[in-house]
């Protein structure tokens, strides 16, 4: 979930391993943390010294009747007929159903 948007933006020649974990230390028990995580990943490669070319955004998409929820409850999700997860940067996207 989080490494398939972030690689592309790492530099090509960048050949380091490198590790980004995500730690859930608090929880609503209303929104799921994962779009978040994804979000948290991008701001923390572009603050290191990892050599990126884009900051990376993550969000849940549900579909509830005819509407579309941005980052939906997970009561919503309960009654979603969609569960859309997009994360990406100004020009791409990465998405999982």
């Amino acid at each position: 979930l989080i490494d398939r948007p972030l690689r592309p933006t790492m530099m090509k020649g960048f050949y380091h391993d490198t590790q980004i974990l995500s730690w859930v230390l608090s929880y609503d028990g209303l929104h799921s943390p994962d779009a978040l995580a994804v979000t948290a990943a991008g701001i923390v490669v572009d603050l290191s010294e990892v050599p990126s070319t884009k900051t990376v955004a993550g969000v849940r998409i549900g579909l509830v009747g005819d509407r579309f929820i941005v980052n939906p409850t997970t009561k919503q999700m309960e009654e979603s007929e969609l569960d859309l997860m997009l994360a990406g940067t100004d020009n791409a996207l990465s998405l999982e159903l």
